[in-house]
């Protein structure tokens, strides 16, 4: 971590490493449900283009229940984008346009440039 914090004493220095242990597999977990909800909403989106494109004839039930999991998924990768990627799960610092590396997919390269937060940290401090 970095020693060196501009607000003042750090707000990661009064946790416990099990509590950032598991503040970072719940980052983890968290950028992980929005991948999957990203790749999901790519997926039945291919789907119905390509139902489409080959005019093959679904059900009506089939069809909505396709396009209601379009929308659920599309849901599930907007609130992972706003409620995992918006701030540091360490020093809570807002996570800006700067910090390109805190989105879906690109999480696993993101490096906090005020407390040096991993996704990894966990691993790589040895618990």
């Amino acid at each position: 971590m970095n020693a060196a914090y501009f607000g003042g004493p750090r707000p990661d220095m009064e946790l416990s490493g099990e509590e950032k242990a598991r503040r970072v597999r719940r980052f983890r977990r968290g950028a992980v449900l929005a991948d999957i909800a990203a790749t999901l909403f790519f997926a039945l989106v291919l789907t119905l283009i390509l139902i489409s494109r080959f005019s093959v004839r679904l059900p009506d039930p089939l069809l909505f229940l396709l396009l209601a999991a379009i929308l659920l998924s599309m849901t599930g990768c907007l609130l992972g984008e706003m409620l995992v990627f918006r701030r540091c799960p360490f020093c809570g610092r807002l996570l800006l346009r700067q910090d390109w590396a805190a989105g879906v997919f690109r999480w696993r390269i993101f490096r906090c440039p005020d407390c040096d937060f991993t996704p990894y940290w966990d691993q790589s401090a040895g618990n």
